[in-house]
C-alpha cells in the first residue's frame, strides 16, 4: 500500500489478525521509509507530523476516527482527572463502559481526547478494550514528556535520532508502566502539590514578585527519560506487542 498523503510505501507489512497491532506496524514501517530529506522534517519536536502518520495508520486499517471523548458523555475535564488517577480501576472500568455502550464493536480512535496539548494524543476503543497513545518526536534519544510527566496507563510511540550527527533514525515504544509505576506516579503528583504549597508560602514573604512558572514531574530520572538506548529496550517494545495482543 502507497499511503498518498505521506508518499511513504508500507508493502512489506502484511495484514495481522489484531488491527491496533498492524497499524503500530505501519508506523513503524513508515519511519523507515524517511529520505535523508525527510530527516529534517522529522527533526521538528512537536510531533504533529508523527501524530498525522499514525491516524493514517489507524484508518488504514479499519478503526474509525471519532470526533470528541463528549460522544461517550465526558468532558475533557472529566478525562484529565481520570488520568490523574491510573490507580482508580473504577474510574477507568466506567469508562471502558461507555465507550461499549456507545460504539458496540466498532473499533474507533479519538485525537487529542484530553484537549490539545494534554496527553494522550489518541484513545482507542479496539476490541472491547481502551488504549492511550502519546506520539513522542525527538532529534534526540530522549523524549519530552508533558506537565504530568511518563503516565503508566500510556503507551508511547517516539522516533528519535541515535546517531545524531548522521541523523539515523529510529523508532521504538513503550509501556509507561514499564518505566514507572502508578504508585511512583501518584506520588510525583503529589510531591509537585506540595512543591506549588511550598512555593506559595515563601512568597508571601515578597509580595511584589509574580511567579507563573508551570512545575513538571515524573520526567526526570533516568530510566525514563533515557528509552532509546535504554539495555531494556527490546524488551519494552515485546511488552507493548503482549499487552496489545492480549498474551
Amino acid at each position: 500500500m502507497k499511503n498518498e498523503f505521506f508518499g511513504l510505501v508500507d508493502d512489506d507489512v502484511p495484514p495481522h489478525e489484531n488491527s491496533l497491532w498492524e497499524a503500530i506496524l505501519r508506523l513503524k514501517s513508515f519511519g523507515k521509509s524517511y529520505s535523508g530529506d525527510g530527516s529534517e522534517l522529522f527533526a521538528n519536536n512537536d510531533g504533529t507530523e508523527f501524530e498525522k502518520e499514525f491516524e493514517v495508520c489507524l484508518t488504514s486499517v479499519g478503526i474509525e476516527e471519532r470526533d470528541s471523548i463528549e460522544l461517550i458523555g465526558y468532558t475533557t475535564t472529566d478525562l484529565k482527572k481520570i488520568l490523574k488517577q491510573p490507580d482508580n480501576d473504577v474510574l477507568w472500568d466506567n469508562m471502558k463502559y461507555q465507550f461499549t455502550r456507545v460504539f458496540g464493536d466498532v473499533n474507533v480512535f479519538i485525537s487529542q481526547p484530553a484537549g490539545g496539548n494534554h496527553e494522550p494524543d489518541f484513545i482507542v476503543y479496539y476490541e472491547g478494550k481502551i488504549y492511550l497513545f502519546e506520539c513522542k518526536k525527538s532529534n534526540s534519544k530522549k523524549p519530552t514528556y508533558g506537565d504530568n510527566g511518563c503516565h503508566p496507563r500510556v503507551i508511547y510511540l517516539m522516533k528519535g535520532c541515535c546517531k545524531k550527527k548522521t541523523q539515523q533514525l529510529t523508532h521504538s515504544y513503550w509501556l509507561g508502566s514499564d518505566l514507572l509505576s502508578i504508585e511512583n506516579y501518584i506520588e510525583g503528583l503529589e510531591q509537585r502539590e506540595l512543591a506549588k504549597i511550598a512555593i506559595r508560602e515563601a512568597l508571601t514573604k515578597f509580595p511584589m514578585v509574580d511567579v507563573t512558572a508551570r512545575l513538571g514531574t515524573n520526567k526526570k530520572p533516568d530510566y525514563v527519560s533515557n528509552v532509546i538506548g535504554h539495555s531494556n529496550r527490546y524488551l519494552y517494545e515485546s511488552n507493548v506487542m503482549n499487552y496489545i495482543l492480549g498474551e
